[in-house]
């Protein structure tokens, strides 16, 4: 970790990161650092040549970096109210990491015979999100070409009920 002051803003500066990859913040749904705000996470690119990307844990007072999953594991969450984050492996195993010790518990599967597409989001209640993309046809996954209007098989939208004190 490198610390320095911007000497335009005065704000004091901590680099935790120095190379050529690119490092990125977790999707815009989740939390970047853990509930006790003592890490925060992100995606560091893998490189030509190298076995070191994935996601890494930074502890904020000490700058340590720490590998959490390599690329056999797809997408990252944090969850808002507990100290664990959510993963993917090999397209369909879903994990739960524990942010403190990087422990991870395999808690699910998504359905065989299709991969996860995007990035996973943790809500409030508990449930994990993900976009997933069915590889068979039918059993989940969207025909190639949709009907034009309105789906009949589908449950048509509806403005949402407004409540009046």
């Amino acid at each position: 970790m490198i610390e320095y002051r911007d000497p335009i803003t005065g704000y004091q500066v901590r680099r935790y990161t120095d190379g050529p990859e690119r490092n990125s913040k977790l999707y815009f749904t989740c939390e970047n650092f853990s509930t006790d705000d003592k890490y925060f996470f992100f995606m560091k690119q893998q490189l030509e040549g190298k076995d070191d990307g994935g996601c890494y844990r930074a502890d904020v007072e000490t700058g340590e970096l720490t590998r959490v999953t390599d690329y056999s594991y797809r997408g990252f969450a944090t969850d808002r109210e507990k100290n664990i984050g959510y993963t993917c492996k090999n397209e369909t195993e879903v994990y739960a990491v524990d942010l403190n010790t990087n422990q991870m518990t395999k808690i699910g599967d998504l359905p065989k015979g299709g991969q996860i597409t995007g990035h996973l989001t943790a809500a409030d209640t508990g449930r994990i999100a993900c976009s997933y993309h069915s590889r068979q046809g039918g059993g989940g996954g969207l025909p190639d070409r949709l009907p034009p209007g309105p789906c009949p098989d589908l449950p048509q939208r509806r403005k949402p009920d407004l409540l009046h004190p």
